[in-house]
């Protein structure tokens, strides 16, 4: 259990494959969990709930059930150059991210430089890789989810067929004042990245997204219910679950905006859909830690 004003430092956890939680903190502040490996556990293994001030960084996490969550109104959490490998879900309420901010508000919150992988057949049920669900950053001091690269994500429709996975998701149901930029990622899940709720000071820019063909793949950005949302110098290639890898009059598989779409983003006309990426946009090998 944490406690404010301290430093967690070259901790080694394994759980042995329980649903214990690694590391828990509730209600504390000015904490640094640094040089960390946690792996092995059904449940989550990093909880935070109410906590301020929190960095997370140079931690390895591996074969769990969720990575790092961050819940309860908690504000100014860092999640920075951890290596996460294999997320496998925990149950239909809690699924499996990397990283999840539910109801993390307020500036100095960032989500930057990670790399995640999740190895088809190993990973068992990968969600959304990075999520951020109803936050709010401040303008001038927007959440931060940047240069992460991802590779590997959902390959099929768990827990049902209505929970289509994206590799970065964000403004979730709501959300204002976040960036999502300069990330890489790689047959990310059903979608590469998505905006799917109401929100305003929204961008999502400069990153890559390739995928080949899945058995549930859909598009490399979708952007639904968003009006206030900038959308530019993306690069995508992208082939879809019936291997279709062109940009149609709907947008499809490069890009949607729903039906009836959503306003047109702004700057829209500065992505490439369809680039000359491939799967090289990410070295063969990203997980160096173990």
């Amino acid at each position: 259990m944490l406690r404010s004003n301290m430093t967690i430092s070259g901790l080694s956890i394994d759980l042995g494959n329980a649903s214990t939680v690694g590391i828990t903190g509730n209600n504390v502040t000015n904490v640094h969990i640094t040089n960390c490996r946690i792996v092995n556990t059904t449940g989550f293994a990093i909880l935070l709930t109410s906590c301020s001030n929190i960095t997370i960084d140079n931690c390895f996490i591996s074969n769990v059930g969720f990575g790092v969550y961050a819940q309860g109104g908690s504000s100014a959490i860092k999640v920075n150059s951890n290596q996460f490998l294999n997320i496998n879900g925990i149950n239909t309420s809690s699924l499996g991210h990397a990283v999840q901010f539910n109801a993390v508000n307020g500036g100095g919150s960032q989500i930057n430089n990670n790399r995640i992988e999740n190895i088809a057949g190993v990973a068992l049920h990968p969600h959304d890789i990075i999520n951020l669900y109803q936050c709010n950053g401040l303008q001038g001091d927007s959440i931060q989810v940047i240069g992460n690269w991802i590779r590997g994500g959902q390959l099929t429709l768990w827990p049902d067929a209505g929970s289509g996975a994206a590799g970065i998701l964000i403004a979730d149901v709501s959300g204002s004042y976040q960036v999502c930029r300069n990330n890489i990622l790689v047959n990310p899940g059903y979608a590469g990245i998505q905006c799917i709720g109401t929100g305003y000071g929204i961008k999502i820019d400069h990153n890559q997204i390739f995928s080949t063909k899945t058995a549930i793949n859909s598009n490399a950005i979708n952007i639904l219910d968003n009006n206030q949302i900038t959308v530019s110098y993306n690069k995508t290639n992208w082939t879809n679950h019936n291997g279709i890898n062109a940009l149609l009059s709907d947008g499809e598989t490069q890009y949607y905006l729903g039906s009836p779409a959503s306003p047109t983003p702004i700057n829209f006309n500065t992505n490439s859909w369809g680039a000359a990426i491939s799967a090289s946009i990410l070295p063969t090998a990203i997980i160096s830690m173990k």
